[in-house]
């Protein structure tokens, strides 16, 4: 993900776990991001966004326009991935 590519193929999933502390044992959120077949979203460039619960049993929310989209659209140079948080 570092390297290379800033665009990713249809069906790729990129999941993060958020944890409150360094030492925790269960995330605190789970989101996830879907890149979709071409045309899905093309306001999103076909990413789908998911948070789900901390259990992983449930999708709390989905979209393609909210939240997580509109943070994610200042990562369009490197398809709406953001790569700040990697070493």
């Amino acid at each position: 993900m570092v390297k290379g590519n800033t665009s990713f193929l249809s069906g790729s999933i990129i999941v993060r776990e958020k944890l409150l502390r360094a030492d925790a044992t269960e995330p605190a959120l789970v989101t996830a991001m879907i890149k979709r077949e071409r045309g899905f979203s093309p306001a999103t460039n076909d990413w789908e966004f998911f948070i789900i619960d901390r259990g992983l049993r449930r999708i709390k929310d989905r979209d393609t326009v909210g939240n997580c989209a509109s943070c994610h659209i200042t990562a369009k140079e490197t398809d709406w991935v953001f790569k700040t948080y990697l070493p």
